[in-house]
């Protein structure tokens, strides 16, 4: 018996596509409790570490708020977390000059600090576990690159048609 199937009893796989995009799904989900159990004892959950790992890949210039947006699986409290890292002195926000609407967000040296240390944590835990030999990483990372570039281009596929709807 299949590890997927002992967590997800209930299924009723259609295909093996079917069953890999729910063991996608569920890796997600088991990926994203193990790193935010990682992060505790930081003080930074997953959502804030996102953030952070967003303003450091482009360090040290500004981030707009919208930008940032696009790139979290969760948006409605975005401006809530920023604002709970603004006040712990992980990240500065200003207003832009021209448009008082846009929200740039940096990294502050604390911040900075902060995000490398858990990066190094999140890498070092996360490679230490003996879950893929190197070719298995190799596979499943062009297979997880078809996989992305399909959601992508059925996602636009979507957000065109809404457009064209709004029209």
């Amino acid at each position: 018996m299949s590890v997927l199937y002992k967590s997800l009893p209930f299924m009723n796989y259609k295909s093996g596509q079917h069953k890999a995009i729910v063991a996608i799904w569920y890796a997600g989900v088991l990926l994203d409790d193990l790193c935010g159990k990682m992060l505790e004892p930081l003080g930074l959950t997953l959502e804030q570490f996102r953030i952070l790992h967003i303003l450091r890949s482009v360090h040290p210039e500004p981030v707009p708020v919208y930008k940032i947006r696009h790139y979290m699986p969760v948006r409605s409290d975005l401006s809530r977390m920023i604002t709970s890292l603004d006040k712990r002195g992980l990240v500065q926000k200003s207003r832009s000059g021209k448009d008082k609407r846009v929200v740039p967000v940096m990294l502050t040296d604390p911040g900075l600090k902060l995000i490398d240390t858990a990066l190094g944590k999140y890498h070092d835990e996360l490679v230490s576990l003996p879950i893929l030999t190197e070719i298995d990483s190799v596979n499943a990372i062009v297979g997880m690159e078809k996989f992305i570039e399909h959601l992508q281009r059925e996602l636009r596929k979507y957000q065109q048609s809404a457009r064209t709807e709004d029209i």
